[in-house]
């Protein structure tokens, strides 16, 4: 059995997701050996899976769109952390871990925005000096301020008892927007140190800003052949921090579905280059809306709601 939820939390209040421009204890744990990934995009797992447990990183009870996921009992949240992440310790962040027996995957999942206050800021990070990131390259401070609060406060330590107690399963990471780059930063991480071997995780991210510089996004490639970075049709996020500006630039691999993700069979383009202009990058009429907007439901609003697809 699993121990129960841990949830470390500075403030509890309602959030609001209007983005703009600019320990853990494991009794015993029965697991099995997974065959290795593959390196193909799967849109079904992404669109049925890691979205919505990206979701649910913006609830503070995520177990309930993990149900709609997995089913009952075939999930746990091991343990939930939320932490004041700016510099004057007003804006909170938050993760959680969690693990699917069924699936057998550990779970690492990142809340994005939280208000337009904390979109501020990260707009306003943007010109800070970047941090060294252990994997190499240098990162966005907000971003790996972020990272490393929720890390260091109990996350990494819930993550190493869930991998020691199953050590053969896939490491599932994911979020969105703001979650997406700590999404980024600490997929890098496990593989960098040795937590896990880089052919059992799996990232995919939605609506990831640039999160690190050229040599950020060279090393991330190098370490993650298993990462997609999936946009919605002209979210302007992805195109934040611009190209170039303090030498930003993205990770391989995107995925673009220009259209309204509606259905499960709409069409994308996958590129499989850090930049490229046969993806998101063609398009010059951004959108807030479709920032918000993945398969066709609000990344926010429907982790209060379950997570279920209409």
């Amino acid at each position: 059995m699993y121990s129960f939820t841990t949830i470390n939390t500075d403030n509890m209040y309602a959030r609001t997701f209007s983005l703009f421009v600019c320990s853990l204890l494991l009794n015993f744990v029965t697991c099995q050996t997974p065959s290795l990934p593959s390196l193909a995009f799967d849109p079904a797992f992404a669109r049925n899976y890691l979205y919505p447990i990206s979701s649910a990183a913006f609830s503070l009870y995520p177990q309930a769109c993990l149900n709609d996921v997995f089913g009952r009992n075939n999930s746990k949240v091991i343990s939930y952390t939320q932490k004041a992440c700016d510099d004057l310790n007003k804006e909170t962040c938050a993760g959680y871990l969690a693990i699917s027996d069924t699936r057998k995957a550990i779970i690492l999942a990142f809340r994005g925005s939280n208000d337009n206050f904390q979109v501020i800021e990260e707009a306003g990070s943007i010109f800070k000096q970047m941090e060294d990131s252990i994997i190499g390259g240098k990162v966005n401070s907000y971003f790996y301020k972020a990272f490393q609060t929720l890390w260091t406060d109990g996350l990494r330590d819930s993550f190493l008892t869930a991998k020691n107690a199953c050590p053969s399963y896939e490491i599932w990471v994911t979020g969105h927007s703001l979650g997406a780059a700590m999404a980024s930063l600490a997929a890098g991480d496990i593989v960098k140190l040795g937590y896990s071997n880089n052919a059992v995780v799996k990232l995919v991210t939605f609506g990831q800003p640039r999160t690190g510089d050229s040599d950020y996004a060279a090393a991330h490639d190098l370490l993650l052949p298993d990462s997609y970075r999936v946009v919605h049709a002209h979210d302007i996020v992805p195109h934040l921090p611009p190209e170039g500006i303090e030498g930003y630039r993205h990770h391989r691999n995107e995925i673009w579905y220009n259209n309204a993700m509606l259905v499960s069979n709409d069409t994308y383009i996958e590129c499989d280059t850090d930049e490229s202009n046969a993806c998101s990058n063609s398009g010059l009429d951004l959108s807030i809306d479709d920032h918000r907007l993945y398969y066709g439901v609000d990344v926010m609003s429907w982790a209060l709601d379950g997570c279920q697809y209409p």
